[in-house]
């Protein structure tokens, strides 16, 4: 359908084909506004030849995936697969994707003065137990 408003239900809402709203944007930075004005986030579809465009959008759009002249089912089992905001169930599928979901990040903080910078350039590690398989050497 051509010409939808943005406030349309058509827009507004999570559709499923077999339909597609075409809006019409006075520049980037409305197009950016109007997609990121929704609550659902799963996928973008970009159409230029400009790479300044298409570097803008990729940045700004607040979506779990955008496809540059693709279709968008188009993914790898390495790749993450998901949306965001509403469209998601709060992470993302694939194989490094699901990984991260049994392991658990940690932030240290250590003192930088010079005994600390010393003995980091020296190439010492600290003794961390791996969390994840304890019989797995500490790299």
């Amino acid at each position: 359908m051509d010409y939808v408003p943005p406030e349309a239900e058509l827009v507004r809402e999570e559709t499923f084909g077999p339909v597609i709203p075409i809006l019409r944007c006075a520049d980037l930075e409305q197009l950016i506004e109007i997609s990121n004005g929704t609550p659902y986030a799963l996928s973008s579809g970009v159409c230029s030849n400009r790479f300044d465009r298409i570097g803008r959008l990729i940045e700004a759009l607040e979506v779990g995936t955008v496809n540059v002249w693709e279709v968008p089912g188009y993914r790898t089992e390495m790749s993450p697969f998901g949306g965001i905001k509403d469209s998601g169930n709060g992470f993302k599928e694939g194989v490094l994707e699901s990984l991260k979901t049994y392991t658990n990040v940690k932030t240290v903080s250590l003192p930088w003065t010079a005994g600390w910078s010393g003995w980091a350039a020296s190439g010492r590690t600290l003794p961390i137990k791996d969390q994840v398989n304890e019989s797995r050497p500490n790299p």
